[in-house]
C-alpha cells in the first residue's frame, strides 16, 4: 500500500439507469470497486451517501464503495477512518439489514457529517465541503451540480468517459467529459496537461481495461493532489471537533455547525 494520498477524501458520484443492460452495470461497478480499493490503497478515504436502501430509477455507487471498504478493512485492519459519511437521519429504518451491517463492521472507520437539511442541494453541499476531488460517472443534474459546487472550490473533477447505452451526451458526466475535453483546466487545474495526455487511456470497455483504468485515474489524481492540505486522518477512536460550511471561495455564505464526534 501507499501513502500518496494521506489526508484526502474523494467522491465518486453518479449512478447508471436502473434500466441499464447488466453487462453495463456490471462493469461500472467493477470500476467503482477497483476506483475505491486504489483509494484507499494510496491511504485515502472516500465521502460516501447513506440514502434510502429503496430501488428508483438510478442506481448510485455508495454501497459498492461501502463494500469495497469492508473487504479492504477486514484484509488490512487500518485502525483509520476510511469513510466520511452523510447519512440519512433515518437510516436505521430504510436501509435493509444487509446495509445496516456493513455500516456496523465499519462503524470504527467512519466519521458522519450531517447536512443542515435533508435535501438535494444541501447534501451535495456538505459532500463538496469533505471531498478532496470527485471521479465522476454516469449520472445527471446532481453531478453537474457538484461539479459546479466543486469547480467554485478550485477542487479538480475529473468526469470518465463511460459510456452507457441510452444515456444522452448532453447530461451528466458525458457533458461533463465534453467540457473537460474543451477546458481540462478548470476541471483539474493541476495535472490538466497529463489529463489531456491520458484521456484517451481512460476509457473503460472490459474487465481489463477497468483494472487498468482504475490505477492510472488515481496516479492521475495522486499528481493533482500532491502537495495540498487535505484533513488529518484520524485514528478511529480519535474524537475531533468538525466544521462544516461552504467556503467563502463558493461565492456565499451560509451558517457553521459544529458539531463534536
Amino acid at each position: 500500500m501507499g501513502n500518496q494520498l494521506t489526508g484526502k477524501f474523494l467522491h465518486i458520484t453518479g449512478s447508471l439507469p436502473s434500466e441499464s443492460a447488466e453487462d453495463d452495470l456490471a462493469l461500472a461497478q467493477l470500476l467503482v470497486r477497483n476506483l475505491a480499493r486504489e483509494i484507499l490503497g494510496e491511504g485515502g478515504g472516500l465521502v460516501v451517501l447513506i440514502n434510502s436502501g429503496q430501488a428508483n430509477s438510478t442506481l448510485p455507487f455508495d454501497w459498492d464503495i461501502l463494500e469495497a471498504a469492508s473487504e479492504f478493512e477486514s484484509v488490512y485492519r487500518t485502525n483509520r477512518i476510511l469513510l466520511l459519511t452523510v447519512r440519512h437521519p433515518r437510516w436505521r429504518d430504510v436501509l435493509s439489514d444487509g446495509q445496516r451491517e456493513i455500516l456496523n463492521t465499519l462503524s470504527a472507520n467512519t466519521r458522519d457529517y450531517p447536512p443542515p437539511r435533508w435535501v438535494g442541494g444541501r447534501i451535495r453541499e456538505t459532500q463538496a465541503e469533505l471531498t478532496d476531488a470527485v471521479i465522476a460517472i454516469g449520472g445527471g443534474i446532481g453531478v453537474e451540480d457538484t461539479a459546479a459546487m466543486m469547480q467554485k472550490m478550485n477542487k479538480p473533477v475529473l468526469p470518465l468517459n463511460f459510456h452507457i447505452a441510452g444515456q444522452p451526451d448532453d447530461a451528466g458526466t458525458p457533458k461533463l467529459h465534453a467540457e473537460s475535453i474543451r477546458n481540462p483546466k478548470s476541471f483539474m487545474p493541476k495535472s490538466h496537461s497529463e489529463l489531456v495526455s491520458k484521456v484517451d487511456s481512460l476509457d473503460v470497455f472490459d474487465e481489463e481495461s477497468a483494472q487498468r483504468v482504475s490505477k492510472r485515474i488515481i496516479e492521475l489524481m495522486c499528481v493533482e493532489l500532491k502537495g495540498s492540505v487535505g484533513r488529518r486522518i484520524l485514528n478511529a477512536a480519535e474524537p475531533i471537533t468538525v466544521f462544516i460550511g461552504r467556503s467563502a471561495a463558493a461565492g456565499f455564505t451560509r451558517e457553521i455547525i459544529s458539531r463534536v464526534f
